[in-house]
């Protein structure tokens, strides 16, 4: 389509949960299919010979161009490019899996989309979770040829791979939220990313943090007012897409962004002074996913690094860095928070954060089984000694502390510090500094744990509550499955309550300000008011949140 038969657009803004904070403009790149609330999911008997005729030809159409799209999507030299090519056609021609498609459409009056989308999601949800790495890298084969499916259906035509465009870097739009999305995105060095997904803290969104890429979810895009290549402004500080943007607005989003980069650039602040209506005094840490947000810390005027999460050195590895390289990683966090503290959480693998490659753990509940310290103590002991014993030796000028995520019980903890305790044997024959009096933290992100807090003071020094995994327990709600994402609130959860104990139990040992909480209820302004109101003084926040948060808590009452 030439530039004068293109239509006229009129710029439309829409709303959505901010991801990760930022400001980006691009060009549209549709990642995967985005499928609109408005858009037809059932069909009328009529139509049922229409929507299978409509299947075939998708099926065909994606069988005829698999081969130019593997090589697209993938490296050309990759040794594995037939064994993809294989499993995708295999997929193709499964016709006891295409007849449930099919019967879907004739049976249940379903829509080829709609009967596509669930046939693959279901049996790639299935296979996902059976912790079987074959079986797996089968999900995400079937996740693939879903979306290229899906993308026929909808548009007439497989997707594109991403292009850029005149120069310009791409704003990448996906119906659903996978690491491998991310991993996609950052290869492209996308300008933002906007998804409809409404589960907001999955690894995958941990990941777009950690790459800072400015990123929304919970957005409905109306597939009518987009198209690929179109000018796309993800503004990931209001929580705003803008498509097609006026030129009026380019020249506000292009000072915005310089005023954001200057604030990145500008001096650092010393810690925030944050006072509650009733005197207390309030402490903002941060939470950081990767070492490109430690300059964030005091932009912001944060006192610390409350949350360190340490899976990015997976991720971006391919496997767990050995010590040196770990404690080169911590010692360069270090640094450069300038004698700020740091609170380092050991690797939070498991459920929705477990990558592919790593060790799998059977189970039909991921989020339910081998998590977390869980997975350390049962299986990788060794792994969780490398990682203390980086940590240790970050310590002996720094003030440093270790936290362990997924604790259900003191046995927990108990178990960790007999392997601590060797570990600092070993440094100690070795000759090696550290700090012998490391703090060491429980993360309360099972309600058993909650409900112990006294008896994790008696060998713990502080507990940080995870509120993201609390909810999801408390509510029996998978954090990652988008059909229950209405119960992960905390007035639904009914969290109050807990964390009344929770501190009740903290007052009683005069440990109340040894209480930290993490995950998004302590980043939102009106979660954190709460959180404060109910006696907790330390939050550990997301840094582009700290001037909202601080306003929030300061708030009069009444």
């Amino acid at each position: 389509m030439s530039e004068a038969d293109r239509p006229v657009r009129k710029e439309l803004r829409l709303t959505g949960k901010i991801i990760a904070p930022g400001i980006g403009c691009g060009h549209v790149h549709f990642e995967e299919p985005m499928l609109s609330s408005s858009e037809p999911s059932t069909i009328q008997p009529e139509q049922e010979q229409a929507e299978l005729a409509a299947l075939e030809r998708a099926i065909e159409l994606v069988k005829s161009n698999i081969q130019q799209h593997i090589r697209e999507a993938y490296a050309p030299a990759d040794e594995d490019l037939h064994q993809i090519l294989y499993a995708h056609r295999v997929i193709l021609e499964d016709q006891r899996f295409l007849d449930g498609i099919r019967d879907r459409i004739v049976k249940l009056r379903y829509t080829a989309e709609r009967a596509v989308r669930e046939a693959f999601t279901a049996m790639a949800d299935r296979l996902a979770s059976t912790g079987d790495l074959a079986l797996q890298a089968r999900a995400h084969d079937l996740r693939e040829v879903c979306q290229r499916l899906r993308s026929v259906l909808l548009h007439g035509a497989p997707p594109s791979p991403p292009v850029y465009t005149d120069g310009k870097p791409l704003v990448f739009l996906s119906g659903t939220l996978h690491t491998a999305s991310v991993l996609r995105a950052r290869q492209f060095r996308a300008a933002g990313f906007v998804t409809s997904c409404e589960t907001t803290a999955s690894q995958a969104a941990i990941l777009l943090r950690a790459s800072g890429i400015p990123a929304l979810g919970r957005v409905e895009l109306p597939h009518a007012a987009i198209e690929e290549g179109g000018p796309l402004v993800v503004d990931a500080i209001r929580g705003e897409v803008i498509l097609w943007p006026e030129p009026d607005t380019i020249r506000s989003i292009i000072q915005r962004a310089a005023e954001l980069r200057g604030k990145d650039e500008s001096p650092t602040v010393p810690p925030l002074q944050v006072q509650s209506p009733d005197g207390r005094l309030i402490t903002l840490w941060a939470n950081i996913d990767h070492p490109s947000q430690v300059n964030q810390v005091a932009k912001q005027g944060l006192t610390g690094v409350g949350l360190f999460r340490t899976e990015f050195l997976y991720l971006e590895h391919g496997h767990i860095p050995d010590e040196q390289q770990q404690l080169a990683v911590y010692r360069q966090v270090i640094e450069r928070l300038g004698g700020r503290p740091i609170v380092i959480r050991t690797f939070d693998f498991g459920a929705d954060h477990i990558p592919p490659g790593l060790d799998q753990h059977p189970g039909a509940n991921p989020a339910l089984g081998m998590r977390g310290i869980r997975r350390h103590l049962r299986s990788q002991t060794d792994e969780l000694r490398i990682q203390l014993r980086a940590i240790l030796q970050t310590s002996p000028s720094a003030d440093v502390s270790i936290l362990l995520p997924m604790v259900t019980h003191t046995s927990d903890v108990w178990a960790v510090r007999t392997i601590l305790d060797s570990v600092i044997d070993e440094l100690d024959q070795e000759g090696v500094p550290f700090n012998r009096d490391i703090k060491l933290g429980a993360m309360i992100e099972v309600p058993s744990a909650a409900f112990c807090t006294a008896d994790l003071f008696q060998v713990v020094d502080f507990v940080t509550i995870g509120t993201n995994d609390l909810i999801q327990y408390m509510t029996a709600s998978d954090r990652g499955n988008e059909a229950v994402v209405d119960y992960q609130t905390p007035e639904v959860a009914g969290i109050r309550p807990l964390l009344e104990y929770v501190m009740s139990q903290a007052r009683a040992l005069g440990k109340e300000r040894d209480v930290y909480v993490c995950g998004d209820m302590a980043s939102d302004p009106r979660g954190a008011r709460a959180l404060v109101d109910l006696g907790i003084s330390t939050l550990s926040i997301l840094p582009a949140a700290a001037d909202e948060v601080k306003r929030a808590i300061e708030l009069p009452e009444g």
